[in-house]
């Protein structure tokens, strides 16, 4: 009963996305069809990066984050944790306006970080590059016209500290109306022990891509590519090194044994091939264990 109700529930959500795909294309609609993709593709850099702005192309779409004031950009396991905490808070409390209530030490037992002055100096950087986040995309549909989209996906984070105390995340983070209202439709929270268990920006991307594509695949075997389907999938492609499918087949072993862990079901629905470099996957009819219950709310 809980595997079938889990279905009706993807289904329904299928079935909501087919109809918003056929609105008319305007800017109305554009942060429904492709906000959501900040939250569950690998648009952050995974590692510190000299780079100010971050493109993506998906056929007909191109996607750029980049910061406000062109400053460095959010990256790594920290940055896709706290994106991820914020919006399921957002998600399950229906408010774009969220109070966390928490102090420091309890928000990163909470997203599975060590504490310690460097892991907690690194937090509180990655929140400030967060705040100052944009999102612009450019939608080209057949026989359309061009469509652009620009906008910040949080309004305004304050983080509190008392002088005497641990920090306070008695704070308010509040996301930009266009963000909330695409991911409070588009997207699923996410369990909180699956989420804190990944100990890689590549294990969460990863994690987040195989969890949206899953229940969507075929009960037979299917194979992707590395050169063809994931190198772009997951920005693995460097002119003149073609020595990237052996990092690659290294990184992805890795990422998976971390997200068996957290997500046993996934043992039976992906596998990797190290001879053809291709990644299997199918649908088992095992996924439940993906929905959260009772997800990231904090007792």
């Amino acid at each position: 009963m809980r595997g079938d109700a889990y279905i009706q529930d993807l289904e329904k959500r299928w079935a909501e996305e087919e109809k918003l795909l056929a609105l008319p294309e305007t800017n109305d609609t554009l942060p429904f069809l492709f906000l959501p993709r900040v939250m569950n593709e690998s648009v952050l850099p995974r590692k510190r990066t000299q780079l100010r702005e971050i493109h993506r192309s998906y056929r007909n779409v191109s996607m750029r984050v980049r910061t406000i004031d062109h400053g460095p950009l959010p990256y790594g396991v920290t940055a896709r944790k706290l994106l991820l905490f914020f919006s399921t808070r957002a998600i399950q409390e229906k408010d774009r306006h969220i109070r966390l209530g928490m102090s420091e030490r309890e928000v990163m037992e909470h997203l599975g970080i060590a504490r310690n002055h460097k892991a907690s100096k690194l937090l509180r950087n990655q929140v400030k590059r967060l705040s100052k986040l944009t999102v612009e995309i450019d939608y080209r549909p057949k026989n359309s016209k061009r469509i652009e989209y620009q906008g910040v996906i949080f309004s305004r984070i304050v983080l509190e500290r008392e002088e005497e105390q641990l920090p306070l995340w008695a704070s308010e983070v509040v996301f930009s109306r266009d963000y909330f209202d695409a991911i409070g439709k588009r997207a699923n929270p996410f369990n909180t022990s699956q989420i804190a268990g990944l100990d890689s920006a590549f294990s969460v991307d990863l994690f987040l891509w195989l969890a949206l594509r899953l229940p969507r695949a075929t009960r037979e075997w299917q194979s992707l590519e590395f050169y063809r389907d994931l190198a772009p999938q997951f920005c693995f492609t460097t002119p003149g090194k073609p020595h990237n499918k052996y990092v690659f087949s290294k990184s992805i072993k890795r990422a998976l044994e971390n997200i068996y862990r957290v997500w046993p079901a996934a043992q039976e629905a992906v596998r990797w091939c190290d001879s053809s470099y291709e990644l299997g996957i199918r649908y088992t009819g095992d996924l439940v264990d993906l929905k959260p219950s009772p997800g990231w709310k904090v007792s």
